[in-house]
């Protein structure tokens, strides 16, 4: 949290840092991510922020595993996102919502900003794991191919920065803001040319560091803040009428989809009032009742 928190009731905006392969929500990143905010801050680059660094299962890609052994998706998207908007004083738009992340972490952050554009103002990679094929997962993470994705390649692909900004690249040439810090990985080399192919906008800088987040961030740290808080400044189509409530009630994509046996069905409600959620099959038979009770308005979510 930042410098005064407790003590004011000013709303911040949230970065959401993803971490390496390996490595878990803790660790030295919780100091060397917020200690370059802090001097970004200092030198008046960007204001204070909210910082929140999610677990990534160890090595989930920052994907729903097939067996959803794993639900790093789910947990950011239909979980921690509405709970830190509403356990803390944030700026709940999209506008004021960062998406970051090093190494495994950076293939995560540019798939979230490329699959939700909606939720993601902006985006940064350290250094990213950007493997852009499925072959190349494969002869790189073979273990992973089989635990995470099923050795299915379209289910790879759902999860696939270069596949889903393939699929969204008209919102995210129209609103979003990618940087991508080069260290020791050429793959972050290929993203970014893929992403020129789109016609994608993408502030790209090559460092002489190797792959460390710590060097990245001495290297390039206060120019991601800069480049961040310009990013929140700009107000596109996409913002202009963003609200932090649903104006009306609104059923989202499920996740995952397809599934077995489970999945999470996430609705926001625009006002207090008696819900009612219900499952039917393509007969329109009822199959299940999740929601039949008052709630408060907001973004939910039921299994």
């Amino acid at each position: 949290l930042p410098e005064g928190y407790g003590s004011s009731t000013e709303r911040y905006p949230v970065v959401y840092h993803l971490h390496g392969i390996g490595g878990s929500q803790g660790g030295g990143q919780n100091t060397t991510v917020p200690n370059s905010f802090k001097q970004a801050r200092q030198q008046g680059l960007i204001g204070r922020v909210i910082i929140v660094f999610p677990n990534g299962y160890t090595n989930s890609m920052w994907a729903d595993s097939r067996d959803m052994a794993k639900p790093a998706e789910t947990n950011v998207v239909a979980e921690l996102i509405p709970h830190i908007d509403s356990m803390y004083r944030t700026l709940p738009y999209r506008r004021y919502r960062i998406i970051e992340g090093f190494s495994m972490g950076g293939f995560g952050a540019a798939k979230f900003i490329a699959k939700f554009p909606h939720l993601f103002r902006a985006c940064v990679v350290y250094d990213g794991a950007m493997i852009p094929t499925w072959q190349n997962f494969v002869q790189r993470h073979a273990d992973l191919a089989t635990e995470i994705f099923a050795n299915d390649s379209t289910y790879f692909y759902q999860f696939s920065p270069y596949a889903q900004a393939t699929i969204n690249a008209g919102v995210l040439r129209d609103s979003a803001r990618i940087r991508v810090v080069k260290g020791a990985l050429s793959d972050n080399q290929t993203y970014r040319d893929h992403l020129s192919s789109l016609n994608i906008s993408v502030d790209y800088v090559a460092t002489t560091c190797g792959h460390e987040l710590g060097c990245l961030l001495n290297a390039e740290g206060l120019n991601s803040a800069a480049f961040i808080a310009a990013a929140m400044n700009t107000t596109t189509g996409v913002d202009a009428n963003e609200s932090p409530l649903p104006r009306t009630p609104f059923l989202h994509q499920n996740y995952p989809n397809p599934f077995n046996p489970s999945t999470r069905i996430a609705f926001s409600v625009q006002g207090s009032g008696f819900t009612t959620l219900k499952v039917f099959d393509v007969l329109g038979r009822e199959v299940a009742t999740l929601v039949n009770e008052v709630q408060d308005a907001g973004f939910k979510s039921e299994v």
